[in-house]
């Protein structure tokens, strides 16, 4: 073989060796720096601990390139989801289990905050006639969203209050809009979380129901969720997006004074309410228990008309 030959074939399995490493790589964005993710959240204190993790470079030292998308509701999640606008989304389980039911390609793979007693709520405006829930018969109540987890929770609510829910009239008003929809008699009441409870009781509104005392109570409310596709595509990611996760959910569950700074750093609220509200509790490890509760309470309202199987919709990513 001549020279030039010896050459020219040397040449030839460098570049096969350099394409055969390219083909090799792992994640998306392993070889050429950190994974691009855009995560769609709700600004409420269930989800603070993304907006934590992120402030404290814990997504940064997992490989992850985090951008934050504001999502109105956990309807939303989805469609961003599946046309790959959002690699992660925040969602409840009501809005997962209705797109499970649908055969939507959807993954749950962390859970957010747990439902605990006072955390969630209809309220009703100073000066309101109406003194319990038998009062809402007839009337007009805000939720985020028709078919979801606000309306679903205030439906249980009044049934376990003795309330036929089927009297009560739902209508939607963005949660930040809630308050003064309150306030102004748009509606009799409506369903508050926070920073927006303190929000209310700042204006003088008082709970009437409190959704998350009764079946719910210490059930995981909702969680993080991804599309079939990136979760068979990118393992790691979501690995180092839970461990990062779970980092800033220690840390605030071990001190609750953290959810607040986030929060007011969010403009969720204001310095001045710091040590007023209540604060969540979050999960750490996700368990299919919990997603089922909803499951079972949305067939009682006939939200969906059968058991769902949530099989591969729910994963471990480790």
């Amino acid at each position: 073989m001549t020279a030039r030959a010896r050459g020219m074939l040397s040449g030839l399995v460098g570049v096969i060796m350099v394409a055969a490493l390219a083909g090799c790589g792992g994640d998306a964005g392993a070889e050429d720096g950190p994974t691009k993710m855009t995560v769609g959240l709700i600004p409420v204190a269930d989800y603070a601990p993304v907006t934590y993790a992120l402030e404290k470079g814990y997504f940064k030292a997992e490989g992850l390139d985090i951008e934050i998308q504001s999502l109105q509701g956990g309807a939303a999640a989805v469609p961003g989801l599946l046309s790959g606008d959002l690699q992660v989304s925040v969602t409840n389980w009501v809005s997962f289990v209705q797109a499970v039911t649908k055969n939507t390609p959807i993954r749950a793979f962390a859970p957010g905050a747990v439902a605990t007693p006072g955390y969630s709520g209809i309220y009703v405006a100073k000066g309101s006639d109406i003194t319990d829930p038998a009062g809402l018969q007839g009337k007009v109540v805000a939720v985020t969203e028709l078919k979801t987890i606000t309306e679903l929770t205030t439906r249980e609510a009044l049934k376990e209050a003795g309330v036929d829910p089927g009297g009560v009239q739902f209508t939607t008003v963005p949660l930040n809009s809630i308050v003064p929809a309150v306030n102004e008699g748009q509606v009799a009441g409506g369903w508050l979380v926070e920073p927006f409870i303190s929000q209310g009781k700042a204006a003088g509104q008082r709970q009437l129901l409190d959704v998350y005392a009764g079946r719910f109570r210490d059930v995981s409310i909702g969680g993080y969720i991804t599309s079939a596709k990136f979760a068979a595509e990118n393992q790691d990611a979501l690995k180092g997006f839970a461990a990062a996760l779970g980092k800033a959910v220690n840390e605030m569950n071990d001190n609750k004074s953290l959810v607040e700074d986030t929060l007011i750093g969010m403009k969720a609220m204001k310095p001045e309410q710091k040590g007023s509200l209540l604060m969540p509790t979050f999960g750490n490890g996700l368990s299919p228990k919990d997603v089922k509760v909803w499951a079972d309470v949305m067939i009682d309202h006939e939200f969906i008309d059968a058991e769902v199987n949530l099989g591969e919709a729910i994963i471990d990513v480790g």
